[in-house]
């Protein structure tokens, strides 16, 4: 079985779309057909020149380029799948012809809500409710949909209509033999707090520079690590240690995580993100913001604590408390693990997406 996929190479949809490549490796009746739409380098038919003004919007760069790629396939195969659906948007033909598949971490709605965090502005009323309909018209043409998280099915279908029993909720998966857990130490030596944020700011990165201060003056044995792709100054604050330029599945990183005894991710604004996921399967306790899904993936906070953002005093006070009790660290690692193992295997979760497309898919 042939099956297309279009699939948004930009943030965190970059590890999610290498863990679909590498699960599909051990799908033998299927071939895949790969068209990544990446971000800053979004290939753009000649066609489109005489729009150019519009290519500014990444949502028309995006699914004019999935529109172009997508057009070689329209008679071989026989399912489709658009991570995210601002690559689907103006694939409507391909999607009468081919049953295709839906994916969102989030719907615009929900992004727009988020906007001051994502540095990006919504128009106004007239615009959006445009922008809507031309959404809904795309999403008519599918044959089902793919959410990370209850949180997005319940915006896709109370804001844009479409049926709950078309909305599956299949979150990204997660190697869990390769983010594996490990016991909490119970040694004399700090305990090391671990950050992985590409957009320092986004992420709350300042936010924890400012617990992290406040953890160590109140008595907490804390040391942090920091992974991201800012340039930052955090020189001055002891027992911080800064990691750039470390992508997914790096070696190094994925040493972090198995030194680490405790992942603290304050983020102001995002959806479904993978950093989580991969904390929890290394068994991490998790303290993190009430932003999106979160919430959701953290068993509403049983295997960490979860905070207003910008609330420096409860990241401080969390840390403090989780950093100076051993038993609730082996505690909350237990249930993050259990989480990780329900909600995030690579193994099940990108079976249950292939069966879903082999339900719907057509035999050419």
């Amino acid at each position: 079985m042939k099956i297309a996929f279009a699939l948004e190479y930009s943030l965190g949809h970059v590890t999610h779309a290498d863990n679909l490549k590498q699960a599909l490796k051990g799908f033998s009746n299927v071939e895949p057909l790969w068209f990544e739409i990446p971000y800053h380098e979004t290939p753009l038919p000649k066609s489109s020149r005489f729009i150019s003004p519009l290519l500014n919007n990444w949502t028309v760069r995006a699914s004019l380029s999935a529109r172009a790629g997508l057009a070689p396939w329209k008679n071989e195969a026989s399912a489709a799948f658009f991570h995210t659906q601002a690559v689907s948007l103006l694939s409507r033909d391909f999607m009468r012809r081919t049953p295709s598949i839906i994916s969102f971490d989030a719907t615009p709605i929900q992004v727009d809500k988020m906007g001051v965090a994502y540095n990006h502005r919504s128009g106004g009323r007239l615009s959006e409710e445009i922008k809507k309909r031309i959404y809904q018209s795309a999403f008519s043409r599918a044959a089902g949909f793919v959410t990370w998280s209850e949180w997005a099915k319940s915006s896709l279908v109370n804001d844009y209509g479409a049926d709950a029993e078309s909305v599956s909720v299949i979150a990204p998966g997660i190697d869990l033999t390769k983010w594996s857990a490990r016991k909490p130490s119970s040694s004399n030596s700090p305990v090391r707090v671990l950050f992985v944020g590409g957009d320092f700011i986004r992420k709350g990165g300042e936010d924890l520079l400012k617990a992290y201060r406040s953890a160590r003056q109140a008595g907490a044995r804390i040391e942090l690590d920091l992974v991201t792709g800012s340039d930052i100054a955090a020189g001055d604050l002891e027992g911080v240690s800064v990691y750039r330029g470390l992508r997914p599945g790096d070696r190094k990183l994925l040493d972090l995580y198995a030194s680490a005894d405790l992942f603290c991710f304050p983020s102001c604004g995002d959806c479904s993100p993978l950093a989580i996921m991969e904390a929890l399967a290394c068994g991490l306790p998790v303290i993190s913001t009430d932003v999106g899904a979160i919430p959701e993936m953290l068993g509403s906070g049983s295997c960490g604590v979860i905070a207003e953002p910008g609330d420096i005093g409860a990241f401080s006070e969390a840390i403090v408390g989780i950093a100076s009790n051993f038993d609730l660290r082996a505690e909350m690692s237990l249930k993050a693990r259990r989480i990780a193992e329900r909600k995030f295997s690579s193994e099940k979760n990108y079976a249950a997406l292939i069966e879903l497309l082999r339900k719907h898919g057509s035999h050419k």
